[in-house]
Protein backbone atom coordinates (compact mmCIF):
# COMPACT_ATOMS: atom_id res chain seq x y z
CA UNK A 1 0.00 0.00 0.00
CA UNK A 2 1.15 3.49 -0.75
CA UNK A 3 2.68 5.08 2.38
CA UNK A 4 0.86 8.38 1.95
CA UNK A 5 -2.45 6.57 1.52
CA UNK A 6 -1.80 4.53 4.66
CA UNK A 7 -1.10 7.73 6.60
CA UNK A 8 -4.28 9.31 5.27
CA UNK A 9 -6.34 6.26 6.24
CA UNK A 10 -4.85 6.15 9.72
CA UNK A 11 -5.48 9.89 10.12
CA UNK A 12 -9.13 9.47 9.19
CA UNK A 13 -9.39 6.49 11.57
CA UNK A 14 -7.94 8.53 14.45
CA UNK A 15 -10.30 11.44 13.68
CA UNK A 16 -13.25 9.03 13.53
CA UNK A 17 -12.30 7.60 16.92
CA UNK A 18 -12.13 11.13 18.35
CA UNK A 19 -15.58 11.87 16.95
CA UNK A 20 -16.94 8.59 18.37
CA UNK A 21 -15.42 9.50 21.72
CA UNK A 22 -17.23 12.85 21.77
CA UNK A 23 -20.53 11.72 20.24
CA UNK A 24 -21.14 8.26 21.73
CA UNK A 25 -18.53 6.96 24.16
CA UNK A 26 -18.25 9.99 26.41
CA UNK A 27 -22.01 10.64 26.81
CA UNK A 28 -22.61 6.97 27.61
CA UNK A 29 -19.80 6.64 30.16
CA UNK A 30 -19.40 10.08 31.73
CA UNK A 31 -21.50 11.31 34.59
CA UNK A 32 -22.93 14.83 34.37
CA UNK A 33 -22.37 16.84 37.52
CA UNK A 34 -23.08 20.44 38.44
CA UNK A 35 -20.36 20.89 41.06
CA UNK A 36 -16.59 21.19 40.78
CA UNK A 37 -14.37 23.41 38.74
CA UNK A 38 -13.53 20.65 36.24
CA UNK A 39 -16.39 18.49 35.04
CA UNK A 40 -15.82 14.77 34.35
CA UNK A 41 -16.19 15.26 30.58
CA UNK A 42 -13.57 18.04 30.32
CA UNK A 43 -10.48 15.85 29.78
CA UNK A 44 -12.15 13.28 27.50
CA UNK A 45 -13.64 16.10 25.40
CA UNK A 46 -10.24 17.78 25.09
CA UNK A 47 -8.68 14.45 24.07
CA UNK A 48 -11.44 13.84 21.54
CA UNK A 49 -10.98 17.28 20.01
CA UNK A 50 -7.21 16.74 19.85
CA UNK A 51 -7.70 13.34 18.19
CA UNK A 52 -10.02 14.83 15.59
CA UNK A 53 -7.70 17.75 14.86
CA UNK A 54 -4.49 15.74 14.73
CA UNK A 55 -6.11 12.90 12.76
CA UNK A 56 -7.39 15.35 10.16
CA UNK A 57 -3.97 17.03 10.07
CA UNK A 58 -2.37 13.66 9.26
CA UNK A 59 -5.02 12.94 6.62
CA UNK A 60 -4.45 16.29 4.91
CA UNK A 61 -0.65 16.41 5.33
CA UNK A 62 0.56 12.80 5.29
CA UNK A 63 4.26 12.30 5.74
CA UNK A 64 6.97 10.36 7.42
CA UNK A 65 8.02 6.79 7.11
CA UNK A 66 6.99 4.00 9.43
CA UNK A 67 8.95 0.81 9.84
CA UNK A 68 8.11 -1.72 12.53
CA UNK A 69 10.39 -4.63 13.22
CA UNK A 70 9.57 -7.76 15.19
CA UNK A 71 11.35 -6.65 18.36
CA UNK A 72 9.38 -3.39 18.52
CA UNK A 73 6.11 -5.20 17.86
CA UNK A 74 6.87 -7.72 20.64
CA UNK A 75 7.75 -4.90 23.04
CA UNK A 76 4.51 -3.12 22.18
CA UNK A 77 2.53 -6.34 22.77
CA UNK A 78 4.30 -6.82 26.13
CA UNK A 79 3.47 -3.25 27.22
CA UNK A 80 -0.17 -3.78 26.18
CA UNK A 81 -0.37 -7.06 28.13
CA UNK A 82 1.25 -5.57 31.24
CA UNK A 83 -1.07 -2.55 31.02
CA UNK A 84 -4.12 -4.80 30.70
CA UNK A 85 -2.95 -6.80 33.72
CA UNK A 86 -2.47 -3.54 35.60
CA UNK A 87 -6.01 -2.38 34.80
CA UNK A 88 -7.34 -5.74 35.97
CA UNK A 89 -5.24 -5.50 39.13
CA UNK A 90 -6.49 -1.99 39.87
CA UNK A 91 -10.06 -3.21 39.64
CA UNK A 92 -9.30 -6.08 42.00
CA UNK A 93 -6.79 -4.60 44.49
CA UNK A 94 -7.14 -0.82 44.05
CA UNK A 95 -5.22 1.97 42.39
CA UNK A 96 -2.93 2.82 45.30
CA UNK A 97 -1.54 -0.72 45.50
CA UNK A 98 -1.21 -1.52 41.80
CA UNK A 99 -0.25 1.80 40.17
CA UNK A 100 3.32 1.99 41.57
CA UNK A 101 3.96 -1.67 40.70
CA UNK A 102 2.57 -1.17 37.19
CA UNK A 103 4.65 1.99 36.74
CA UNK A 104 7.81 0.22 37.97
CA UNK A 105 7.18 -2.68 35.59
CA UNK A 106 6.70 -0.34 32.63
CA UNK A 107 9.81 1.66 33.55
CA UNK A 108 11.78 -1.60 33.69
CA UNK A 109 10.39 -2.78 30.34
CA UNK A 110 11.46 0.40 28.56
CA UNK A 111 14.89 0.15 30.16
CA UNK A 112 14.98 3.58 31.77
CA UNK A 113 18.26 4.20 33.64
CA UNK A 114 18.03 7.86 34.65
CA UNK A 115 17.09 8.09 38.32
CA UNK A 116 15.00 11.28 38.08
CA UNK A 117 12.83 9.68 35.40
CA UNK A 118 12.57 6.42 37.32
CA UNK A 119 11.40 8.23 40.45
CA UNK A 120 9.02 10.37 38.41
CA UNK A 121 7.55 7.31 36.73
CA UNK A 122 7.23 5.11 39.78
CA UNK A 123 6.31 7.63 42.47
CA UNK A 124 5.39 11.04 41.05
CA UNK A 125 3.05 9.88 38.30
CA UNK A 126 0.79 7.68 40.50
CA UNK A 127 0.75 10.30 43.27
CA UNK A 128 -0.12 13.03 40.75
CA UNK A 129 -2.97 10.95 39.35
CA UNK A 130 -4.21 10.24 42.87
CA UNK A 131 -4.09 13.96 43.77
CA UNK A 132 -5.83 15.00 40.56
CA UNK A 133 -8.65 12.47 40.33
CA UNK A 134 -10.00 11.77 43.83
CA UNK A 135 -8.72 14.86 45.63
CA UNK A 136 -9.20 17.69 43.10
CA UNK A 137 -11.94 16.19 40.92
CA UNK A 138 -13.70 14.27 43.68
CA UNK A 139 -14.00 11.15 41.51
CA UNK A 140 -13.15 7.69 42.82
CA UNK A 141 -10.26 5.61 41.52
CA UNK A 142 -10.55 1.81 41.49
Amino acid sequence: MNERLANRISGVAVAAFGAALILWIMPAHTETVSSGWITPQTLPRACGIALIGLGLWLAVFPGGKVEIDGKEAALCALVAAVSAAGVWGMGRFGFLFVAPVLAATLVAIIGERRWPWIVAGIAAAPVSIWLLVPVLLGRPLP
